[in-house]
């Protein structure tokens, strides 16, 4: 912003006489994210911590002898009115401010440095825009091999950042608390919890330290209540463990990323707004089978007979999934090791299998129309209606049968071996009311043609410049190129004879059958577990770059690479991996570009560092959220595309 208004702001003197400008009146907001210089700052009392910030926009360049700085505030602070700030913390920002009398320099930068405020008891969302810095931290989406390489306050990829007052990393503990409807028995809690751990949606932020002293103190009066500790990222039997005080106080026991997991019967929340209350509030419910789509988890009651025996077959069973331990034998014994995931093997009775789906899906209602997105919801009830067939993981607790009448718990859940939904959606073409045959990838009416023509009409309304949006429809002709793989077709051939070579009217998109123990079995033996065909996609657009037609060969290689939103700024495969030696035997793409031209490709690409040149130099020349922007009109005019089954 250039305008003489912003210019009077930022301290000019002519500009000020230009305008005419003497007085500004803003909220809080003008606290952060403003480069503003005062002379004087009139202020109603804040916390200490946003004084400070307020203060720093008063003679912020030093070209005045001194700023004013006029606070004033309720007589009794503890009458002041329900607003932003508390009356404790108003309290002590009067104190702190009272420290600062008789001091010459008065709230200066060095005088609150050397008497620093504490931080603000509640992290307030107050808007702050994102620095180039944010940004450029926000676009990473593959940096596991640099994932422990952050600044000691700020998260991977922390989308939080811009609604933080400051990044001050003791101000929020990163700590979330999870209501569980659980088993009595503490081994069986733990055990449940193990399996069916928290996600991000159940929980309720912990905005500081001292609320978690609060719910330790309260798990002892009143209504008691377990607390569990599930630690993040951490894997072996001590990943869950129930706390005690004879451990120490709860938060020494606790890190940065933990949650805890307390009882349904914990009086600790504000059921009105759905937040942490932990003075005088009230009990919240179990959501966990509301807030993922991988599974489920079920509790009978005593009168329940029918599910009292399917569990019992099901603890009976005691089927172990071995589905990630590699088998050297690819003969069909693969399959049969598949099909022991499988719990209509386990639950022979229709009868059963359809009580428990029934089952299944009274646990799960309520995601249809609460703002669920659809996305999970589809994930879901694809769950509830195909779950028999699912490569499953199952635990039931107690583990083993007893004879005391005690509550029955099982946890349900789809096996790692299962696809996520961008899989599925690149496996199979979804039914929209056309024929159900496959989609072929380079046929006029393929994908690649459809994804490009829609992606045309998106630009055209949006008006980009001719050469960009020639360069993001190039990007949309050769985004799924990668999927000509022979191992990726071979998976999308499934019930579909292979014809003896390939080319533009055979190679396929997408598949007309799915099964999920074929896939599994076909990744696993193929070694496609975690490979992504949009990396070869990029290697394809780089080794026939000097055809492609692109105004800028970098963007339509990156746009190519990361329309899944993978690869921002590496991948994980080099050349090796990415083409290995059984494609590098097999593959049929033709004399332009041959597979050596692809791999030559690829390797300079992935193992020489020029895919991270790509990434660096798009950034600079069309800025993040502009390589954000032409990303996502790719991955729009792809999901529609595929949504119509084409």
């Amino acid at each position: 912003m250039n305008s003489d208004l912003f210019q009077a702001m930022k301290g000019s003197e002519q500009a000020v006489k230009a305008t005419n400008l003497h007085y500004v009146v803003a909220t809080q907001t003008l606290e952060v994210g403003i480069d503003a210089d005062f002379c004087t700052l009139i202020t109603e009392l804040p916390a200490a911590s946003a004084l400070v910030q307020r203060a720093g926009r008063v003679n912020r360049r030093g070209t005045r002898d001194s700023g004013r700085i006029i606070v004033f505030r309720e007589p009794d602070l503890s009458k002041t009115p329900k607003g932003v700030y508390s009356a404790e913390e108003l309290e002590y920002a009067s104190h702190w401010l009272e420290t600062f009398e008789g001091a010459d320099s008065g709230i200066s930068a060095w005088t609150c440095t050397q008497n620093p405020p504490r931080s603000a008891e509640l992290s307030r969302a107050a808007l702050q825009r994102l620095e180039s810095w944010d940004a450029e931290n926000l676009s990473h989406t593959d940096e596991e091999l640099a994932a422990d390489m952050m600044l000691p306050f700020q998260n991977p990829s922390d989308i939080n950042l811009w609604l933080r007052d400051d990044l001050l990393f003791q101000d929020d503990p990163n700590i979330g608390v999870v209501v569980r409807s659980l088993p009595e028995n503490d081994a069986d809690a733990l055990g449940l919890l193990d399996a069916a751990r928290p996600v991000a949606d159940e929980a309720f932020p912990i905005r500081n330290r001292s609320q978690i002293a609060e719910i330790a103190k309260r798990s002892h009066d009143g209504t008691s209540f377990r607390i569990f500790i599930v630690r993040a990222r951490e894997t072996g039997e001590n990943a869950v463990t129930l706390w005690s005080e004879s451990v120490g106080s709860l938060p020494d026991c606790l890190q940065s990323g933990d949650t805890l997991v307390v009882d349904s019967s914990a009086p600790l929340f504000d059921r009105n707004l759905h937040t942490l209350k932990t003075a005088g509030g009230e009990c919240e419910t179990d959501v966990y089978n509301l807030c993922q789509n991988s599974g489920v988890v079920l509790s009978i009651a005593d009168d329940d007979d029918a599910l009292k025996r399917i569990f019992a077959v099901i603890r009976s069973a005691d089927v172990p999934d071995d589905s990630d331990t590699p088998n050297e034998d690819s003969s069909g014994s693969s399959s049969s090791d598949m099909d022991s995931c499988l719990l209509r093997n386990v639950l022979i009775d229709e009868a059963d299998l359809e009580y428990l789906r029934r089952a299944i899906q009274s646990h799960t209602v309520g995601r249809t129309g609460n703002g669920y997105d659809s996305v999970g919801q589809n994930s879901m009830q694809e769950f509830v209606e195909n779950y028999e067939n699912m490569p499953t993981e199952r635990f039931v607790f107690p583990a083993l049968a007893t004879e005391e009448d005690r509550l029955s718990w099982l946890v349900l859940q789809r096996s790692e071996n299962s696809l996520d939904d961008v899989s599925l959606q690149e496996m199979r073409k979804a039914i929209s009311g056309r024929r159900n045959d496959p989609v072929h990838l380079n046929t006029d009416d393929g994908h690649q043609h459809s994804v490009a023509r829609r992606a045309e009409r998106f630009l055209q309304i949006l008006g980009l410049s001719d050469g960009t949006c020639h360069d993001v429809m190039t990007a949309a002709l050769h985004h799924d190129d990668g999927k000509k793989d022979p191992r990726f077709q071979k998976l999308l051939h499934f019930r579909i004879r292979e014809p003896q070579s390939y080319d533009d009217e055979t190679y396929l998109a997408k598949s007309q059958y799915y099964s999920p123990v074929y896939e599994a079995r076909i990744r696993r033996e193929m070694n496609l577990r975690g490979w992504r065909h949009e990396q070869r996609s990029a290697a394809e657009c780089w080794a026939n770059h000097d055809v492609i037609g692109a105004n800028d060969i970098e963007l339509v290689t990156r746009l190519a690479g990361t329309s899944h939103g993978h690869g921002r700024s590496c991948f994980r495969d080099n050349a090796e991996t990415l083409i290995p030696r059984y494609v590098m035997e097999h593959d049929d793409t033709g004399p332009a570009p041959s597979i050596n031209d692809i791999r030559r490709a690829a390797r300079e690409l992935f193992d020489n560092g020029v895919w991270e040149r790509i990434i660096s130099h798009t950034d600079e020349r069309y800025g993040y959220w502009g390589v954000a922007y032409l990303e996502a009109i790719l991955r729009a005019a792809d999901i529609t595309i595929s949504a119509e089954g084409r």
